[in-house]
């Protein structure tokens, strides 16, 4: 599926008209390999909280649900549409399990709540240097609507944030008895600009780490 939407997206860029310098995928071996060491800095510097929590499962299908797999009414808004990671009406960011009445998405069944092993990274303990660096430090760079939803989380209180998921395709976790489970998209897609800089200029004879500090700072800005 992923072959044949790459396909699909470079065709029609083409017929509009736009060319890119690289268009890449988050599913090339760079991408596997970059954003697995990054994983694997952050887990040996201990920056991750390793927790056992309870997760929707959908026995039918025989999965845990991650975000998108789950619906249910958002605890903030009460929008009944809401997606298990974010609510597409007032924006709220959410775990699943937050979700009131959750409905599994593929069998429209109500899930149970079944123990597992997941990493964490503890946002929390990074609340005041955010709130400095992004708030204070950057207000007159970023939109108006980018800093509003920014500033709303930091207010709202910062939590631990899973970095990995149970599901059977994506990006392994680089850890012993990590088993079926996978980086969570959150983490590894922001690293793709990163590995698509490494394509890039592997292809070009450049430095990525130049190149892929501006390319940073400008996806920060927009």
């Amino acid at each position: 599926m992923v072959d044949r939407y790459h396909k699909i997206i470079g065709d029609s860029f083409k017929e509009f008209g736009i060319t890119f310098d690289h268009y890449g995928r988050t599913s090339s071996t760079e991408h596997h390999n970059t954003a697995s060491a990054f994983f694997t800095k952050l887990y040996n510097d201990g920056k991750f909280i390793e927790q056992v929590t309870e997760q929707l499962y959908d026995p039918e299908a025989d999965q845990f649900l991650a975000d998108r797999f789950v619906v249910g009414t958002c605890p903030k808004c009460g929008n009944t549409e809401s997606y298990g990671d974010q609510c597409e009406k007032c924006g709220t960011s959410h775990n699943a399990t937050d979700l009131i009445d959750p409905k599994s998405a593929i069998t429209g069944n109500t899930p149970e709540l079944k123990e597992t092993k997941h990493w964490f990274l503890p946002l929390d303990e990074y609340s005041d240097w955010l709130n400095e660096w992004i708030v204070e430090g950057h207000s007159k760079d970023w939109k108006a609507n980018v800093l509003g939803q920014v500033k709303s989380w930091i207010t709202d209180g910062l939590h631990p944030r899973a970095v990995t998921r149970d599901l059977d395709w994506g990006i392994p976790v680089p850890v012993e008895g990590a088993d079926g489970k996978v980086l969570y998209v959150w983490f590894d897609a922001p690293i793709g600009y990163i590995s698509a800089t490494k394509e890039w200029a592997a292809r070009e004879g450049k430095n990525w780490k130049i190149t892929g500090k501006r390319m940073i700072q400008n996806y920060c800005i927009l």
